[in-house]
């Protein structure tokens, strides 16, 4: 229990909270796709070991949603530096749908665009007190 209590905090890596800067951005946007590579892999090659088993679908299930979350929080968290509202990210869900290419731009800008200076009313600056490395 208390791995969800710091998971979800303030700072967690499934907060939908604060603010995350570029590098944690990108490298979480990493994680995110590998994550996503390997699951895919592992439930495209066992399907058929899966069968019919309800038990090992509800955990795949589970798992797939849990990568979800990490990635909609650190999206969430990255529009937040941009001083973006995290509500834009249902925009970018149905812009995903129609077009994968207009996505992949969001997430390029996204990754490029330097966050808001100083505090903004999603929280204090991530980079406070920090020398930004150049990507």
């Amino acid at each position: 229990m208390d791995f969800l209590k710091r998971a979800f905090a303030e700072e967690g890596f499934l907060s939908f909270r604060g603010r995350i800067n570029r590098a944690k951005y990108i490298k979480a946007s990493l994680i995110c796709f590998v994550l996503f590579a390997v699951f895919a892999l592992l439930v495209a090659a066992n399907i058929s070991l899966l069968g019919d088993n309800s038990f090992i679908w509800f955990l795949t299930i589970l798992i797939y949603f849990m990568i979800c979350i990490y990635s909609l929080a650190n999206n969430i968290k990255r529009l937040h530096d941009l001083n973006i509202s995290g509500a834009w990210m249902v925009a970018w869900i149905v812009i995903t749908y129609f077009s994968e290419i207009v996505s992949l731009i969001l997430l390029l800008v996204c990754a490029s665009v330097k966050g808001t200076n100083g505090p903004n009313i999603y929280g204090s600056d991530p980079l406070e007190g920090k020398q930004e490395s150049s990507i």
